[in-house]
């Protein structure tokens, strides 16, 4: 009997997992950019992973994931880690071509962080 009642509890936990983690992933976003405008390049490094984390794990739009990669790739640019930043970088644009094209502004925006 107990058996059932945990898979019930699983199924509601899972069906709720989306929309929280996105919410979550939309929060650490928005800290990312304000510790980003502050200077704390750290805090924001932190920040845009966690985003980058729910965000995969709410099922965002590529969009949405390509946002808070690009970030993250950003801010380790910032703190010289460029062999993390660089696939960050990459696949954030790969993310983006696939949802807005190749020709879009946010597109050229993430070539322009690459070069």
């Amino acid at each position: 009997m107990k058996s059932p009642l945990a898979l019930l509890v699983v199924f509601l936990v899972a069906a709720c997992a989306n929309p929280i983690n996105q919410k979550t992933a939309s929060n650490y976003y928005d800290a990312a950019v304000q510790a980003e405008l502050a200077g704390n390049f750290a805090l924001a490094e932190q920040n845009y992973g966690r985003a980058l984390i729910n965000a995969r794990l709410g099922h965002s739009l590529d969009a949405g994931i390509s946002a808070s990669m690009y970030g993250l790739g950003r801010m380790k640019g910032y703190l010289c880690k460029f062999s993390e930043a660089e696939p960050l970088l990459l696949e954030s644009l790969n993310l983006e071509v696939s949802a807005t094209g190749p020709e879009s502004a946010i597109t050229t925006k993430r070539l322009f962080e690459l070069a």
